[in-house]
């Protein structure tokens, strides 16, 4: 600090020439370590395109799902089914989900996201409307259709959601239901839980049975970290899983989304470990290893690093925590 106000101590022209040597090295060492910890959010190798198909059986008839996947992709892609919150259903669900998606796509994955039930009125049905796409995509791609058959379902398939979707990826990461139907893998985004145990059928026993990673914020107002906290803690600690309480700029609830994009900003960085999750535990690994450009998705996920998930690549934190389990 004394060197600092000698150099401001400006007495001749040696002096100031000091003083900006200093304050440019300042400045850059600054820079440097911002750059360090600001890193552009990652993006897949391969390009993608969104298409609609028409899944029978999903309820009331509506059947239009939204399938996003890799175009270019030189090894088999990975299924994953995303399930939309209340109020993104419908026509508004590719709007809302469009940049997620999109970019989980281009990592390898072919993703049916159904637009069924707009809102929480029919989450008892909403909670079966997964499985239904889960079976149907893997008869097509036995079946050999153009899209579903790039994916390689022998590892299982992933299931994730947001909010509502959340608690419906959270019933479908139970022993039964997962077994039964090839979820090997779930990630729950800001899962909205409290209707899951309201009046009527009980629509979730728990607790997980299958490798899941879970998402929410201190600023989420709707699905609170209670909810999370309270179906991790209740987990079998020999399970690999992780929760991450967000603080900052993305802690919203629409951390997921682009639906309130002025207030409650989509977070770019969230893709890569929603990816690096399914990328893990979906068997991605013999086939990854031949492509140029795909990160180690061990130390993103489960590392100390600035670019790992806890260490500081996806912002602050208030908690979190990842284990690889036993």
């Amino acid at each position: 600090v004394a060197a600092s106000d000698q150099a401001f101590g400006i007495r001749s022209d040696r002096h100031c020439s000091v003083a900006m040597a200093r304050i440019a090295v300042v400045a850059a060492l600054a820079l440097s370590a911002y750059c360090a910890t600001a890193a552009d959010p990652l993006v897949g190798p391969y390009a993608t395109e969104r298409t609609t198909v028409d899944v029978p059986g999903l309820w009331l008839g509506e059947g239009t799902t939204d399938v996003y996947y890799a175009t270019n992709s030189s090894v088999p892609q990975r299924f994953v089914t995303f399930m939309h919150g209340a109020g993104g259903g419908l026509f508004i669900d590719p709007f809302v989900y469009h940049s997620l998606l999109n970019t989980l796509a281009s990592w390898g994955f072919v993703i049916a996201s159904p637009r069924v039930c707009m809102d929480g009125d029919c989450l008892d049905k909403y909670v079966e409307q997964a499985p239904i796409v889960i079976d149907w995509a893997t008869e097509q791609a036995a079946d050999g259709h153009e899209i579903f058959s790039l994916a390689d379902f022998s590892h299982g398939v992933g299931l994730t959601g947001h909010s509502m979707g959340g608690g419906a990826t959270l019933v479908g990461s139970e022993e039964e239901v997962a077994s039964a139907h090839g979820i090997a893998a779930a990630v729950m985004l800001h899962p909205y839980t409290a209707n899951l145990h309201a009046d009527g059928p009980t629509l979730y026993e728990g607790p997980p049975a299958i490798p899941f990673l879970a998402f929410t914020g201190d600023t989420d107002t709707t699905a609170d970290m209670s909810m999370v906290e309270a179906f991790y803690n209740a987990s079998d600690a020999s399970l690999p899983r992780g929760i991450v309480e967000k603080s900052g700029k993305y802690a919203t609830h629409q951390e997921p989304s682009d639906w309130h994009n002025w207030n409650e900003p989509y977070n770019p960085y969230m893709a890569q470990y929603v990816a690096g999750w399914f990328k893990l535990y979906l068997g991605t690994q013999e086939d990854d290893s031949t492509v140029a450009g795909i990160p180690d998705w061990d130390s993103l996920l489960f590392g100390t690093g600035g670019d790992s998930l806890c260490g500081g690549g996806d912002g602050a934190m208030v908690w979190c925590a990842t284990s690889r389990g036993q």
